[in-house]
């Protein structure tokens, strides 16, 4: 398999719609205005990736999710961020629709796929067998963009590449969700392996950001990326590594539920969770019984990259709840 070429979009305020990005100079000139306190950024390249969790749900557990309320809170957290390239998991059509519909997605933001038709989009990033993908949101406008499709998979859903220039130099940017569920390692293993030999043997750079949800449900799962790659959230956070015996716990715990709160494994705000059963009440509600705590995402650099070291500590968003006991 190799990367697939793909079309990127801007939002034309002449003509009220989104269109295919090809450079145009009223766009361009239009995308890259600034506000005040934005150049200072300039030095920097923001990175960010949010599985915002998709909204094809039955009745009964979207009275529980509330969709609407997290979708509209989620566009206020990612247009404050201020990041130059976003990464979306599980987007579907229909919260697709909402965000193209944001203004200042429509003014500062170039994107990777748009809808085609009720079920599809045009790069079928979302489409009939797999009904939610992964979407790039960059301030900075695509040189070029590219998907690839997992030969290991149980879902058609496609990784989001996109070539961006930033400190005159060519920057790749992948936006991924990989396989789920602790049984699973082997394939994720294989999907890591696929997309590391694609990247080897396709000509780009070796400024390449890789980031989304990977579901690794262990921090031994990281063997499958460090030889290659550098993860930022154990570089700026050095006590991310849990010992074996906190591996052990956090297992313990997924099978013994009803546990009292002392046995908890001891951990940090430092271990960065993203899948937080102790903080995150909605889990309950969609996983009955859920006791895990996982950093399931993650943003990496290639090992060789000239650019992409971090500057500063990487950071989560997106911990507060949108409604209080949700």
């Amino acid at each position: 398999m190799a990367l697939e070429k793909t079309k990127t979009f801007a939002f034309d305020s002449s003509q009220q719609e989104w269109v295919i990005f090809n450079n145009n100079s009223t766009v361009m000139s239009k995308h890259h205005t600034t506000e005040e306190g934005e150049e200072e950024e300039g030095d920097r390249l923001r990175v960010a990736t949010f599985n915002i969790l998709h909204n094809n749900n039955s009745y009964f557990r979207e009275y529980f999710l509330q969709s609407d309320k997290r979708n509209n809170n989620m566009l206020k957290i990612i247009t404050s961020l201020s990041a130059d390239v976003i990464c979306l998991n599980e987007v579907t059509i229909s919260t697709l629709r909402l965000i193209l519909l944001h203004p200042i997605i429509q003014d500062k933001y170039f994107i990777s796929d748009i809808p085609d038709s009720d079920e599809t989009t045009v790069n079928r990033f979302i489409h009939e067998k797999c009904r939610f993908g992964n979407i790039l949101l960059s301030r900075l406008p695509f040189i070029n963009s590219f998907s690839y499709s997992f030969v290991e998979t149980t879902c058609r859903r496609k990784v989001a590449f996109g070539l961006f220039s930033k400190f005159n130099e060519d920057v790749l940017v992948g936006g991924l969700h990989i396989t789920a569920y602790e049984n699973n390692q082997h394939i994720r293993k294989k999907q890591i392996e696929e997309i590391l030999s694609v990247l080897h043997t396709s000509r780009v750079p070796d400024n390449i950001v890789l980031m989304g949800d990977f579901n690794f449900h262990s921090e031994r799962e990281n063997e499958y990326i460090e030889d290659d790659f550098i993860d930022l959230w154990k570089v700026t956070h050095p006590a991310t590594s849990p010992s074996s015996m906190k591996s052990v716990m956090a297992m313990a715990y997924s099978y013994l539920p009803y546990l009292p709160y002392y046995y908890r494994y001891n951990d940090t705000e430092e271990d960065g969770y993203t899948f937080d059963s102790l903080t995150n009440t909605m889990i309950p509600f969609y996983i009955p019984l859920e006791r895990r705590r996982m950093r399931l995402d993650r943003i990496i650099v290639h090992k060789h990259s000239k650019i992409a070291r971090p500057i500063g500590v990487m950071h989560r968003f997106a911990t507060d709840p949108v409604e209080p006991g949700r």
